[in-house]
């Protein structure tokens, strides 16, 4: 009788049984607690895990505070197919504006403005990402028509994707172009009309975004414009 044989086959018998094992305690845990995946891929820094597990929480639960996770670790992760499925769902929600009014309570790691345009904002730069200016756009400005012309709002979201790439194509270009212009039209004639500190703030908000745009297209009228009307506008404050 070879002994060592006969450990070695014993040896991989218990490897296998617990390999086996482990994949039914996988399986079973996706399939019965899958959130739990999915904090432990966050843990973990495991993307798949981290996404697809708290969305298929969601899925199970319904609940709206998964479902924000989920669009929070997509945000993450860099998912844009889930940012687009989740975040569009999470927009939906009839309870959004109270959800995202809680958020807007929390310390938001990570998150440089109001809930609203987080949201939005990502979907936009998904979509753009994604090779869909005019749905970028679209989800931009229904951000911006929540919440106002803010400070970091969608549009700013859309801008930052733009500037911070280096292949972006002419039609990228022209869709944040016209955005900005009309935000521009609206927000300079409303301050016109009413020199509100509201509108000044949007205002002001516009010529940032549309000073960090020229920047990018290295316009040096357009930097020098946008310039002088902030001067202004701060001067008048």
């Amino acid at each position: 009788m070879n002994v060592g044989k006969i450990v070695a086959r014993t040896a991989a018998k218990t490897a296998l049984c617990i390999l086996l094992l482990l994949i039914l305690t996988f399986a079973v845990t996706a399939l019965v607690w899958p959130m739990a995946l999915g904090d432990l891929g966050a843990k973990w820094n495991i993307s798949f895990l981290a996404t697809t597990f708290t969305a298929r929480g969601y899925d199970y639960s319904g609940d709206i505070n998964d479902l924000g996770l989920t669009v929070e670790r997509a945000v993450q992760y860099g998912d844009d197919r889930m940012i687009v499925l989740y975040g569009t769902a999470l927009t939906e929600e009839e309870a959004f504006g109270d959800f995202a009014d809680f958020k807007d309570g929390q310390l938001q790691t990570g998150i440089r403005s109001d809930y609203r345009s987080y949201v939005y904002g990502n979907i936009a730069r998904a979509h753009f990402r994604q090779g869909r200016p005019d749905e970028a756009v679209a989800a931009a400005r229904e951000g911006v028509a929540l919440t106002g012309y803010v400070r970091n709002c969608a549009l700013s979201y859309l801008v930052g994707e733009l500037t911070d790439r280096s292949d972006s194509t002419l039609a990228e270009r022209e869709a944040v172009r016209q955005a900005l212009d009309d935000y521009f039209s609206e927000f300079a004639t409303a301050y016109g009309e009413d020199p509100s500190e509201q509108n000044r703030e949007a205002y002001l908000n516009v010529c940032l975004d549309y000073y960090s745009y020229f920047k990018y297209m290295d316009d040096a009228a357009g930097m020098a414009r946008m310039e002088e009307i902030y001067e202004q506008l701060t001067a008048e404050s």
